[in-house]
């Protein structure tokens, strides 16, 4: 399948959720994505929040201490930030972040949980949830990593 991917340049797909099992040779880890060809993902529709997935019981206490440890962590607040950091940080060529991770929402706002038939994709963004000093700060970290056109070369 990836010789596939990779004959017809194809982008990989990347989750940070899946990166953090305590093996610093993971593929999912940002420095062990050996290509920019790639849309990396804080979680999916299909994961829980980065938030219901941190501060849960979906990980040990070991990975917990790990995750810590690789986004450089001193304590357990801002996880959601931490990681879109990370993402945004990472070469990947597209990074996507579910507004649920933006807001910084746990478990109950999980969009979907497969193999279940009731509660998914129920949850609605909500008009100013999304305000401007979270806007101001996903631009800033757009800035700093590229992510966005600078301001000088679109003179």
């Amino acid at each position: 399948m990836t010789e596939l991917r990779k004959g017809f340049n194809l982008p990989g797909m990347k989750i940070l959720q899946f990166a953090f099992d305590g093996e610093n040779r993971n593929e999912y880890l940002p420095h062990n994505i050996d290509s920019g060809n790639c849309v990396l993902y804080t979680g999916t529709h299909d994961n829980n929040t980065s938030n219901g997935w941190f501060y849960g019981d979906e990980i040990s206490d070991d990975d917990r201490k790990y995750i810590m440890e690789y986004l450089h962590m001193k304590d357990w607040s801002e996880f959601h930030w931490r990681i879109i950091r990370e993402a945004y940080a990472s070469i990947a060529d597209l990074v996507i972040i579910p507004a649920q991770d933006i807001l910084g929402y746990g478990a109950e706002y999980r969009m979907n949980t497969p193999g279940t038939t009731e509660n998914n994709w129920a949850w609605k963004l909500t008009n100013g949830a999304i305000t401007d000093d979270i806007v101001i700060k996903l631009n800033r970290m757009g800035e700093i990593f590229r992510r966005i056109p600078d301001k000088k070369s679109e003179q």
